[in-house]
């Protein structure tokens, strides 16, 4: 189960309070995933994951051969792109080693996000980028 503790860290939570933290912790799914298992698959719904542990690779389909588009490692965040355009998941996301990733799924994103606009503006921010 994460904890406040865990979430601290993260750069893009630095401007939560504690309290906005306790009440994430309790909503994101802790995800313990062993090296090779999905975090999420290519037309997946958007969801917000970061990275706790270990390391992801992003991936994607091209024609018929798996390309690696980029690594996520502890702190860094996925699924920007699709929850502020409103898409599906353009890429997959898959542990290099064995990881611990939190998920968020859309619904508790933009109640965060609405609750809390600095980090709403910063996901944003990593969406544009």
């Amino acid at each position: 189960m994460l904890t406040a503790e865990d979430l601290r860290p993260i750069p893009i939570f630095a401007s939560i309070p504690s309290e906005a933290l306790h009440d994430i912790s309790l909503v994101a799914a802790d995800m313990r995933l062993m090296d090779g298992e999905f975090a999420y698959h290519e037309g997946d719904e958007a969801g917000f994951f970061v990275v706790i542990s270990g390391r992801l690779e992003v991936i994607k389909i091209i024609d018929g051969h798996e390309r690696k588009l980029g690594e996520r490692t502890p702190g860094q965040p996925l699924g920007e792109v699709p929850l502020t355009f409103a898409t599906r998941f353009p890429s997959a996301g898959r542990a290099m080693e064995q990881s611990r990733v939190m998920r968020l799924d859309a619904r508790a994103f933009h109640d965060l996000a609405k609750s809390q606009p600095e980090f709403g503006a910063a996901v944003r921010a990593l969406a544009q980028d």
